[in-house]
């Protein structure tokens, strides 16, 4: 026979003993003291019991369907790794509230983790800007100096906006941020490629409901700067050399080679796909080739939202935006068949370009934003947002490994959780990405999420625990 009793509070929770009798109240003994959340922390069927045992603390998360019986959903001896079903969905929402309680909401959870012992990895987040900036992206210098770009829309009129380009700048790996520098930089989602020589390139497109586009369809963008970002020199890819309107989308990033030329990905809405070159770090643009697809062809374009990667082998890789009935992922089912169901595909060249072949499907429905990072231990890191099918949204990372024919990622073991702010229900933040790994070691990531229907920027830092490639 148990019973509890109530002898203060500390901060937000109730503090309580349980005691425990075995001749029917003769005589009671204390078996553990532990806390309850107020239920502002918690739905009320939830609870947090933290309990002194041996010395040491061990927290748990029980839950009721009727506030009579209770079973854990999990449990975790401070410090140390978590059991129990964690991967439930439902088990995941009550460990963050159980996180912020512990002091720890700022910690990265890693899921199936094989490689990596822990479950879960300390993160120090910093927001950035006002409400409404969106799809924060990111670049690193050689002198560590951080630089990161956004966007903000605002409505200037019945279906038209006018955009606006944002830059932060950090000098201490992302622990501190400039202040919030707007730009008159035409376009949208701006993606930064830092050079080896420090020059700075930025893709963007602009939407015809842009009031500073005069010619009424999408077309894309190149800035160039060579002082960090503060003065800019702006080329428009098109309209000459392709037919008259042509919506012209970029790949996210420049790619640059070991000879020191650049290649950007180039595509008009239904073909033909094309890298165009600069030989003069960016300054001036050229068609170099045309890029064959075999019979596949996307109903936005084949290098729709493209992120460029070269293998140590010299290969050119392409992740490639498609529409969930393009190349369907056998085995896996799409819920709500919109543009916010489609996923990753793979694309390699091995000629340098002239034909990119299907590696096949890479993560699943709803997956997108890709960015691949060569950790300094050799292993690689794919980062990408979530943005529908899935009952979290928010951006990813996974672990993987080179290969002689490109890139591997196993989507069933080590991966990161790192963005988890969009409520449950709520339409994504946008995400985006990419991440960065300081001299240190040190990974920074930045993204956008949902909160209160606004959307809102951050940035994490974090690291990953040695593992092998």
């Amino acid at each position: 026979m148990f019973t509890t009793v109530e002898f203060g509070k500390f901060g937000k929770h109730r503090f309580w003993r349980l005691y425990k009798t075995n001749d029917i109240g003769g005589a009671w003994h204390q078996e553990v003291q532990f806390y309850e959340t107020e239920k502002l922390l918690l739905p009320e069927n939830l609870r947090i019991l933290a309990r002194n045992i041996n010395s040491s603390q061990r927290y748990a998360v029980e839950r009721s369907g009727d506030l009579n019986e209770w079973y854990s959903v999990f449990s975790i001896l401070y410090g140390q790794g978590l059991s129990g079903d964690i991967f439930d969905p439902d088990a995941l929402t009550t460990q963050r509230a159980f996180y912020r309680i512990l002091g720890i909401s700022d910690g990265i959870l890693v899921t199936y983790p094989k490689r990596i012992k822990e479950q879960i990895l300390p993160a120090q987040r910093r927001e950035l800007g006002i409400k409404g900036d969106y799809k924060p992206c990111i670049a690193l210098y050689a002198d560590g100096d951080l630089i990161l770009s956004a966007f903000h829309e605002y409505p200037v009129g019945e279906n038209q906006i006018r955009g606006e380009i944002l830059m932060f700048r950090s000098q201490d790996g992302g622990f501190s941020w400039s202040s919030r520098e707007s730009y008159d930089l035409l376009g949208r989602e701006p993606y930064p490629t830092v050079l080896k020589d420090g020059v700075l390139l930025v893709t963007t497109h602009l939407l015809p409901q842009d009031v500073r586009n005069k010619d009424g369809y999408v077309h894309s963008y190149i800035h160039r700067s060579v002082d960090k970002g503060r003065t800019w020199m702006t080329t428009r890819i098109g309209p000459d050399g392709f037919r008259p309107r042509a919506e012209v989308l970029t790949s996210r990033n420049v790619l640059e080679m070991p000879d020191g030329s650049l290649i950007l990905a180039v595509a008009p809405n239904g073909g033909p796909e094309s890298f165009w070159r600069s030989l003069d770090r960016g300054k001036t643009w050229q068609f170099w080739k045309d890029v064959d697809f075999g019979s596949f062809r996307s109903r936005y374009s084949n290098f729709n939202e493209a992120f460029l990667w070269l293998g140590s082998s010299g290969r050119i890789l392409n992740i490639v935006r498609v529409g969930s009935a393009e190349i369907p992922i056998p085995g896996k089912r799409v819920f709500i068949p919109d543009d916010q169901s489609d996923h990753m595909v793979f694309f390699k060249s091995d000629d340098d370009g002239a034909t990119m072949l299907s590696a096949g499907p890479l993560g699943t429905y709803g997956e997108m934003y890709p960015s691949i990072l060569r950790l300094k231990e050799g292993a690689l890191l794919l980062t990408y947002t979530v943005r529908a099918q899935h009952p979290r949204l928010g951006v990813r990372a996974i672990l993987g490994r080179e290969t002689n024919e490109g890139a591997v990622f196993d989507f069933s073991s080590d991966g990161f959780e790192l963005d988890y702010k969009t409520p449950v229900g709520e339409s994504s933040g946008g995400g985006f990405g990419p991440t960065l790994q300081l001299s240190d070691g040190t990974l920074v990531t930045c993204y956008s999420f949902r909160r209160e229907d606004e959307v809102n920027i951050e940035v994490v830092r974090w690291r990953i625990p040695d593992v092998n490639p």
